[in-house]
Parts: structure tokens; C-alpha cells; sequence
């Protein structure tokens, strides 16, 4: 499974917080049925959405069955952030949107990870300042490349200006 997977990225939505418990019975549910089986993975498909310590628990086996990337809060922000940032380049959504889901979703639930705040920064300015909002929206696209072309979080090496 890649970390693009809507399982993925919802287990990453989960682990932030911003995902409640009670869906995750019904998105093991939809890995299974896209040909990812696992011993925890079927648990939890069948798994009543109101038990969440068994949820909790199962989420985690899942993860580490499916050879998904720790489920540390850095390494979800990160594909949370990524699979925000393919919608955003994929034109679903827009790039501002973006970057304020990232500020006020992710930032607000990972509040030490320097990396969400160039979001945090674009997203503030293009809401104060409507005359340089074209500037902003590039800058935050340009982010947004920045996640989806890389498979881990940062640090990366700089991007030439």
C-alpha cells in the first residue's frame, strides 16, 4: 500500500484526530475490497464503530501490517499534507483551501513541526493582503510540489530561488 491510499491517508487523518474512530471500520472495509488483506485490516472492517481502544488498537496493527510509515503525529501530518497537496495540484481543490486545512487541521493538531509553517504563513497572508493573493497562491503551490514529489517528511535539501 502507498501512502497515497485513501486508507492511508485516512489512517493519518485518524491518528491526527481529525478523523473520528467510528469511520474507520468502513475504510478497512474499502482497502479490503481494493485487494488489501490483512489479519488486523479484517478485524477491523467488521469492528463495531462505536469500540474506539479496539479501533485505536487495530488502526495501529493495520499500519504496521501494511508496512505503512510509523504512525508517529510527524509522519501522519506529513501525508496528510501530501495527500491535501495532490488534491490541491490535481485542482479539487483550491490552493489557498489547501493551505488553510493544512494551517487549521494539521498545524493545530502537530504544533512543533516547523515544515506546516510556510502554510501557516502563505495562508495568513493571502487572507490580509487580496492585492498580492496571486503571488501567495503560487508560493503555495509551490509547497504543495514539495510534499507530493517526496515519499517522507522533511528536512530536504533547499529548493534553488
Amino acid at each position: 500500500m502507498e501512502i497515497a491510499d485513501p486508507f492511508c491517508v485516512c489512517c493519518a487523518r485518524y491518528v491526527l484526530g481529525i478523523v473520528p474512530a467510528r469511520v474507520m471500520p468502513a475504510k478497512a472495509a474499502d482497502a479490503l475490497e481494493a485487494g488489501y488483506d490483512t489479519p488486523s485490516l479484517r478485524r477491523l472492517a467488521g469492528e463495531s464503530p462505536g469500540d474506539e481502544d479496539v479501533i485505536r488498537g487495530l488502526v495501529q496493527n493495520a499500519i504496521r501490517e501494511l508496512d505503512l510509515p510509523e504512525p508517529t503525529r510527524e509522519n501522519e501530518a506529513f501525508i496528510a499534507v501530501r495527500a491535501i497537496g495532490e488534491d490541491v495540484l490535481a485542482g479539487r481543490t483550491g490552493a489557498y483551501e489547501g493551505a488553510r486545512e493544512v494551517w487549521w487541521k494539521i498545524a493545530d493538531a502537530k504544533r512543533e513541526t516547523a515544515w506546516l509553517l510556510p502554510f501557516i504563513g502563505l495562508a495568513s497572508e493571502y487572507e490580509d493582503s487580496p492585492a498580492h493573493r496571486d503571488r501567495y497562491t503560487e508560493q503555495i503551490l509551490e509547497q504543495f510540489r514539495l510534499f507530493v514529489d517526496h515519499t517522507t517528511p522533511p528536512p530536504w535539501p533547499a529548493i534553488a530561488r
